[in-house]
């Protein structure tokens, strides 16, 4: 079985070369090139994002996490070629959040809620939650709790977020929330998160509300979603790797905001410096 290249060794022309002409060097010219296996592939984009970073990047602080992606595939690209395709539905236990009528009613005495509007676009927790609903509207199955995945069923952006939340209270979700609850040993619930918010679970998703004017994923879309599972250690490393490069992205934007502020005061430091102030003629009209 073919090996896969090492990145450190290898030069951008040579993987490339490697991936697409991985049939012609195996089963001879004569014949049409097909796909080359996904972690030859792999390691081809990697080199090629390395060689961009290499160019634009100030520290090797800046791809870190490209680094660490190097690495897992180089320890676990023959187990990726073993994982299989399993239906959601029989891999973790899918509840719907509190149902309510109309919008939430704050009720100081009640449970903690969590709301579609506590989550950003790409499915990150905005802000603690702060809203209460009525315990009476609550029943056991809308508890969130550590290790359980929490998915936005309604509107374009259909995400998900692993719950890992230590709070004092209970907490729930409401509608259109769904609460996803992994079986003990048959998906890693951070590998569940990633895998929901990735391009393959959109399509499907996009596929069964096609016609609608909003996007509604049913629970029975959300049963019948197939996904490709690895062994539980790749999972884990998939969802460890993904968690590194979100925080590296949202350091990295708020450095970015925090350099452009400091480049404005400076510059409009520089004009005051450079033009006097004019007088400011006193305004006589109202008096």
């Amino acid at each position: 079985m073919l090996q896969p290249a090492t990145l450190c060794d290898a030069r951008l022309g040579r993987e490339r070369l490697g991936a697409l002409g991985f049939y012609h060097s195996c089963h001879g010219k004569q014949r049409k090139p097909r796909s080359a296996p996904p972690h030859l592939m792999a390691n081809t984009l990697l080199t090629e994002a390395c060689c961009v970073f290499h160019h634009t990047a100030q520290s090797s602080r800046k791809y870190t996490v490209l680094q660490k992606l190097r690495s897992f595939l180089s320890c676990y690209s023959n187990d990726l070629l073993q994982g299989d395709c399993v239906k959601l539905g029989s891999m973790c236990d899918i509840y719907s959040g509190v149902a309510l009528r109309t919008a939430l009613e704050h009720d100081p005495d009640g449970v903690l809620a969590l709301q579609a509007g506590d989550f950003s676009a790409t499915g990150s927790l905005l802000a603690m939650p702060t809203s209460r609903v009525a315990g009476s509207l609550v029943s056991p199955r809308h508890y969130v709790g550590v290790g359980d995945v929490v998915f936005r069923s309604r509107g374009p952006n259909n995400t998900a977020w692993r719950s890992d939340l230590q709070l004092p209270e209970p907490l729930v979700a409401t509608a259109p929330l769904m609460i996803l609850r992994p079986v003990a040993g048959a998906i890693d619930a951070g590998f569940l998160a990633w895998a929901l918010n990735q391009a393959r679970a959109a399509r499907h998703f996009a596929r069964a509300s096609a016609g609608s004017a909003v996007r509604v994923v049913t629970l029975h879309t959300l049963e019948e979603l197939e996904l490709k599972v690895p062994p539980p250690a790749v999972q884990r490393e998939i969802a460890s790797t993904a968690d590194a490069a979100a925080r590296e992205r949202t350091l990295s934007n708020r450095l970015a905001d925090r350099k452009f502020e400091l480049t404005s005061r400076r510059l409009v430091d520089l004009v005051e410096r450079l033009v006097p102030d004019f007088p400011i003629e006193k305004d006589d009209s109202h008096e």
